[in-house]
C-alpha cells in the first residue's frame, strides 16, 4: 500500500523573478519566497567546499554494488556499507560507506544516489551521526577500529586505524548524479543546501575537515516503470508510472 500524492506535491523547483531579485522554492506543493541575499550566502559558503571526487564514476546496478566496486578500485579502501558501530542495544549507526586513509586522515566517504531532499538529509545525517558517536562513545570507536582492521596484517591494520586513534577525521559526501558537477551547490534543492550548510558548520565547530562532491552517473536515465491501467470495460492499457 502506497500513499497517493498529486503531481504538484512531487515537484521540487527553484526559480527567480525580477532579474534575480526574488527567489522562489516549490516543495511539497508549497511556494516559498526566499531572501535572495540568503541564497547568495548559501552559495558563497557551499561552493568552495565542493571538490572533485576521488571515487570512480557510477555505472552499477545499485548503491551497494558501487560501494564494493569503488572500494576495490584502490588499495587501502574498506567497504563499511551497512556496517554498524553502535554500542549493543542502541540504534544502528553506519559509520560511512567507504573508508580510507589519505594524508594521515581517516576519510569517511558517505555516498548517496540522488539529489532529492529526503535522500540527501539521510546522507548528511550519516556523516554527522557517525563522527559524533565515535567521539562520544569509546565502544563505538572501538567497533570502528575493529571493522577497519578486520582480517588485515598488523602493519596494514595499524596504518588504517592510527588516524582513528588520533581523532583525525575528514568527511566526504559523494552525491551520484547525472547533473553537471560544475554547477556545484546549484545542483541541490534549497532545503538540502540549508541542511548541508548547517552540517558543514557543525563539522567546522568540531574541528573536522569536510567537503562534498558529485560522482558522475553514467548509468542510463530512467524512463519510468511501465504499469497497466484499465480502460473502460476492464481491458488493460500499458502506460508509465
Amino acid at each position: 500500500i502506497r500513499d497517493r500524492h498529486s503531481i504538484l506535491k512531487s515537484l521540487v523547483f527553484d526559480t527567480t523573478l525580477n532579474d534575480g531579485a526574488e527567489s522562489y522554492h516549490l516543495c511539497e506543493g508549497n511556494w516559498y519566497l526566499v531572501d535572495s541575499a540568503y541564497v547568495t550566502r548559501l552559495k558563497t559558503f557551499l561552493d568552495p567546499l565542493c571538490q572533485d571526487t576521488t571515487l570512480p564514476d557510477f555505472n552499477h546496478a545499485d548503491e551497494g554494488t558501487y560501494n564494493i566496486a569503488a572500494t576495490e578500485a584502490a588499495v587501502g579502501r574498506v567497504c563499511l556499507d551497512k556496517k554498524n558501530i553502535s554500542p549493543a542495544g542502541q540504534k544502528q549507526v553506519e559509520p560511512c560507506d567507504i573508508y580510507e586513509v589519505v594524508d594521515g586522515q581517516a576519510v569517511l566517504h558517505c555516498v548517496k544516489i540522488s539529489t532529492l531532499s529526503s535522500q540527501l538529509s539521510h546522507l548528511f545525517n550519516q556523516g554527522t551521526n557517525s563522527v559524533n558517536l565515535m567521539r562520544s562513545e569509546p565502544v563505538a570507536l572501538a567497533n570502528m577500529k575493529a571493522l577497519v582492521g578486520h582480517g588485515l596484517p598488523d602493519v596494514e591494520k595499524q596504518v588504517l586505524v592510527a588516524p582513528l586513534a588520533n581523532d583525525k577525521f575528514r568527511v566526504v559526501f559523494g552525491i551520484v548524479t547525472h547533473k553537471d558537477k560544475d554547477k556545484k551547490s546549484d545542483n541541490l534543492p534549497l532545503f538540502s543546501r540549508i541542511s548541508l550548510m548547517r552540517c558543514m558548520k557543525e563539522f567546522k565547530r568540531m574541528g573536522i575537515a569536510a567537503e562534498y562532491c558529485f560522482i558522475p552517473d553514467l548509468s542510463p536515465k530512467s524512463d519510468g516503470k511501465p504499469r497497466k491501467r484499465k480502460k473502460k470495460g476492464g481491458q488493460p492499457e500499458v502506460g508509465e508510472e
